[in-house]
């Protein structure tokens, strides 16, 4: 058991807004203060590895592995009436363009041929530096040119993170992103063995990812870390994290970590490493740190009411230095569309599952020019003479000045279909871009519409407020997703991604999910990855 430590640090509310009943915050670690070097190894540099060096996984098991969605609430329920539920904006007739490249990128045979299993869900990330498009999905990853030729075969991600196999940690929850400020990739990967939780922080060494990288480990006992998500800034690496506890997976907090980017560009050793930790808050339920890609000394953050109905999304700002030992939350609630969680999706066919399409959390962000873009699943209509689906909600706030405002605040839908797990960014000229997953109901066939599909969307910074552009499929899937014995819902998501080209940003890059096809291969999904540009 490490020992359980109060830190002095600053949560500071917009106005005279406080942390119900929390006036300071418990810190699971061995850290003496927030802004100083930890010690005793809570962040510990456990060694360096390259993509194209990486062992076979030492193991004759094979099988499905589904992972469970941790949420506040296990089922996809609302307590919210029928009658409060939105209706979608309506699309622009504008369609977006054809993909400038569009190829395969991994899929759950990737999974099969590399670790012996295949999982669920997808856990689909991307992102792209100057010569090179990577994507991580559940255990596998992988680089290509920006042809779609790959660079590098399929990696096992449990040797790539030096995860502690042998002692029966497993890994899960990749993350990948490439800072065009340091010209350094950084990843992400959780382990746990049942008593303790990992989480690893794997930095390149240079702007190619097939150079060696460094891999760090922050460590948690009796915590199970789920859900991590990153952000970088000009200063800080951001790291936010889920907290349950092993057996009865009952919710304690989301935390937020802050890494002195300096430090981790450096490769220091772990106790050289500046950080601060803050958290577990309990009246939230997931803080999403935003891609943040232009310079500011602020990084926001956001994140939903925690429950199963309501009209508020707080915006975090975290500001100072790690180094300097005065890093500092200030947040806002803001009043938004009421949500709620989104119902299970159709799937063609008689008697197939329907996917699980998530809750209420914040699934992805962005901050670009003073304008920080949040999506979610939740429920809306796609169409006043539709059911209620599982949506895309879209919130833009202006954060220019020392406020933060809602300026655009909208749901989006397909009639008839559902929307699923939406991953964005924004490109240089102001363009937002969503990648997304699209299922329906319908007669089964290999070319049915409400197959899990592959999809993207735009709006242009000139476009009507509160409007996308129409949709485009980038693959259509071959059939439903049938993954786990009886499962049903079946998992998917559990989130997307989006990507601006540093080497051409105005163009994005864009993963997403699909089903690769029926029969023997019901249970596999792939990933499409694709350039897309708009005029």
């Amino acid at each position: 058991m490490t020992r359980r430590r109060i830190l002095p640090v600053a949560l500071l509310a917009a106005g005279l807004l406080a942390l119900a009943g929390q006036a300071s915050f418990d810190w699971f670690g061995d850290a003496a203060v927030a802004g100083t070097p930890n010690v005793d190894h809570q962040i510990q540099r456990v060694g360096t590895v390259r993509m194209g060096d990486l062992p076979p996984r030492q193991s004759d098991e094979t099988g499905r592995i589904s992972i469970p969605r941790r949420s506040l609430d296990p089922s996809s329920g609302s307590d919210q009436p029928d009658s409060d539920v939105a209706v979608a904006a309506p699309t622009l007739n504008s369609a977006v363009p054809v993909p400038l490249v569009n190829f395969q990128g991994l899929t759950n045979n990737d999974n099969a041929n590399v670790t012996g299993f295949t999982f669920d869900p997808p856990d689909t990330q991307g992102a792209v530096g100057p010569n090179h498009v990577c994507s991580f999905s559940n255990n596998v990853g992988r680089c290509w040119d920006k042809t779609g030729t790959p660079a590098v075969g399929v990696f096992d991600l449990e040797p790539f993170f030096l995860v502690d196999t042998a002692n029966g940690f497993a890994g899960f929850d990749p993350v990948i992103d490439y800072d065009d400020r340091s010209d350094r990739w950084f990843g992400l990967f959780a382990s746990e063995d049942g008593d303790t939780g990992v989480i690893h922080v794997a930095v390149s060494g240079a702007a190619n990812p097939l150079q060696p990288w460094t891999i760090y480990n922050v460590t948690f006992e009796d915590v199970f870390l789920d859900y991590p998500h990153l952000g970088i800034s000009n200063e800080m690496i951001i790291v936010t994290v889920n907290d349950f506890t092993f057996g009865d997976d009952t919710y304690t907090g989301a935390e937020v970590w802050a890494f002195d980017k300096d430090d981790l560009v450096a490769l220091l050793p772990g106790n050289q490493v500046n950080a601060s930790f803050f958290g577990p808050f309990t009246n939230i339920f997931t803080i999403q740190p935003a891609h943040q890609l232009s310079s500011s000394l602020k990084h926001y953050m956001a994140g939903f009411a925690p429950n199963n109905q309501g009209n508020k999304m707080r915006v975090y700002k975290v500001t100072g230095e790690p180094s300097a030992n005065n890093v500092a939350i200030t947040f806002k609630d803001l009043t938004v569309n009421s949500f709620s969680f989104p119902p299970t999706a159709h799937q063609p066919g008689a008697g197939s599952p329907r996917l699980d399409s998530g809750d209420q959390r914040a699934l992805d962000a962005v901050w670009r020019g003073n304008r920080l873009w949040v999506v979610a699943d939740h429920r809306c209509k796609p169409h006043p003479q539709d059911a209620i689906r599982s949506c895309m909600h879209l919130v833009e706030v202006n954060t220019a000045g020392n406020d933060e405002v809602v300026r655009q605040d909208f749901f989006f839908g397909m009639r008839d279909f559902h929307i699923l797990y939406p991953g964005l960014t924004i490109s240089a000229n102001g363009t937002l871009y969503v990648a997304f997953s699209r299922s329906g109901a319908g007669a089964t066939s290999l070319t049915a519409p409400g197959n899990p599909s592959a999809w993207y969307t735009a709006r242009e910074s000139s476009d009507p407020l509160n409007t996308l552009q129409g949709p485009r499929q980038l693959f259509r899937g071959r059939g439903p997703h049938i993954f786990a014995d009886n499962g049903d819902p079946e998992r998917w998501g559990d989130y997307q991604a989006a990507a601006v080209d540093p080497s051409d940003t105005n163009a994005v890059w864009v993963f997403s999910e699909y089903q690769l096809g029926t029969g023997a291969s019901a249970g596999r999904w792939a990933i499409r990855v694709a350039k897309v540009k708009l005029p």
